[in-house]
């Protein structure tokens, strides 16, 4: 019974001292897994970087191998087509008012796209294609506009007519 008690007794200080080192080092490593998820997740998208600079490069080097870029095939879709020379244009546009001499200057309120091809049904209407820019122009009394009409000038050819705002999209 004698060594009973003495091997309970040695094993509850062994648990003792071990209760006490965890309970000295737990909250330390408990804190310490935010850094170290941090660092891991470092790594891990740093390694993920490299991989994405290196397939870069090699498309590039494939490009210049197999040809300039500039010789690919054009996009045959309108929406495709970069929108710089759009972006530069003048702000006021010069404009025949009355179909004779007198010009006045209107003002370009915004520029759309056309979404539909769209054919003239009167003489004063806009016709335009489906991917073609137009500069909306601030419109005055005497235009008598109807509701869903707007003013505009083409981009392409200069032409100025009304057109239906359901036809194009805001750029």
């Amino acid at each position: 019974m004698i060594k009973v008690t003495l091997d309970l007794q040695q094993a509850e200080s062994i648990f003792q001292e071990l209760n006490k080192e965890l309970i000295d080092t737990l909250p330390a490593t408990y804190d310490s897994r935010i850094t170290f998820f941090v660092d891991t997740l470092q790594t891990l998208l740093n390694a993920e970087n490299i991989n994405h600079n290196e397939c870069e490069h090699k498309d590039k080097s494939e490009d210049f191998e197999s040809g300039s870029v500039d010789s690919r095939e054009k996009s045959t879709n309108p929406f495709d087509d970069s929108d710089d020379d759009a972006a530069k244009a003048v702000e006021t546009i010069k404009i025949d008012a009355s179909g004779a001499s007198d010009i006045k200057s209107r003002k370009v309120l915004y520029k759309v796209r056309a979404t539909h091809k769209y054919v003239a049904e009167d003489t004063d209407e806009l016709s335009f294609d489906a991917g073609e820019i137009i500069f909306v122009l601030k419109s005055c009394e005497e235009d008598l506009l109807d509701d869903g009409w707007l003013l505009g000038q083409k981009q392409s050819d200069g032409s100025r007519g009304v057109f239906p705002a359901n036809f194009t999209k805001p750029l």
